[in-house]
């Protein structure tokens, strides 16, 4: 009788699933997507265009996800992207479309077969690394989205990112409460999302005029600008400290052979555009929210002019 039961089910179950994708799969999903491409390097004014495309749902890998985007961030390193200032997309032929955009907000419309972590319905922060957010609908990867409370604002949602990234490297760099730093921000932006985590974890942040740079005691400095500037603040750092380059205009950053010899100045890149979050905690919620300039897809143009702008689709 056990065997028999047994074998039953060994029997039924595939039949049952082949049933279930064939439901599935009989009337596909297929939804148009409006997005933002570029071919080519240069000014976003200049090469992004409108694109629409097709997405079918016969197209999702067992580990992928269709999302309805709902915000996307226009941060410093996606206005680099488009204009080309990595060395390694140097490698992209002229005429390859991409999609600009690497973070947002959306909301799953589709899963795949064997994706546990999220479901139909869930919103979800999207950090693709490199780029597809500015679209109205993107597939995606699993692992490339996390959940999170339907309860967090969007703006909020779109601080995820930046939050996790900052918090992960105060954790890193070994700071606690009561230490100081100096911050020459990169934006607006920027200065007020590392100043709301340092308030959190009890640290004290002093802005630095990089036009005037002054010595300091802090042993940490979080650089938002390269060039002259950062070089100038640099040469004021006191022996052992450690200097965290996140953005700027992307131009060379020189130090001298004497400051990581002697005075054993320590160098690290990090990026605070959007790191995803194993989990989403009250951490999050914890945070100011930062005011964002929503933008609608079909005027662009006027994103890359403002400062805290987003796309809400």
């Amino acid at each position: 009788f056990f065997k028999m039961r047994s074998i039953t089910r060994q029997v039924l179950l595939p039949t049952q699933s082949a049933l279930i994708r064939s439901f599935r799969t009989s009337t596909p999903l297929c939804v148009e997507s409006t997005s933002l491409s570029f071919s080519s390097f240069g000014n976003p004014s200049s090469v992004l265009r409108s694109e629409k495309k097709n997405i079918d749902e016969k197209n999702i890998p067992f580990t992928g996800v269709l999302v309805k985007m709902l915000a996307a961030s226009v941060t410093p390193r996606d206005v680099a992207a488009i204009r080309g200032s990595f060395s390694q997309q140097q490698t992209q032929q002229e005429g390859q479309s991409r999609v600009g955009g690497s973070q947002g907000v959306g909301e799953v419309v589709v899963v795949g077969e064997q994706v546990k972590s999220v479901k139909t319905g869930d919103r979800i922060f999207v950090s693709s690394g490199t780029t597809g957010t500015w679209s109205t609908h993107i597939l995606l990867e699993s692992s490339d989205v996390c959940q999170v409370p339907s309860s967090l604002s969007l703006s909020r949602a779109l601080q995820i990112g930046s939050i996790t990234a900052i918090r992960d490297l105060f954790k890193q760099i070994g700071l606690n409460s009561g230490d100081q730093i100096i911050h020459v921000p990169r934006d607006q932006a920027s200065a007020r999302s590392v100043e709301s985590v340092a308030k959190a974890m009890g640290v004290k942040v002093s802005v630095l005029d990089p036009k005037k740079p002054a010595k300091t005691s802090a042993k940490v400095v979080l650089l938002g600008t390269t060039g002259e500037a950062a070089e100038n603040v640099l040469r004021q750092l006191e022996d052992g400290s450690t200097a965290v380059v996140y953005g700027g205009s992307w131009q060379p950053l020189r130090i001298t052979a004497s400051s990581l010899m002697l005075k054993k100045i320590r160098v690290i890149g990090a990026n605070f555009d959007g790191k995803l979050p194993s989990t989403v905690d009250d951490f999050v919620a914890s945070i100011d929210e930062q005011p964002v300039e929503w933008v609608s897809i079909d005027q662009f143009n006027s994103a890359f002019e403002k400062d805290s702008v987003a796309f809400k689709f």
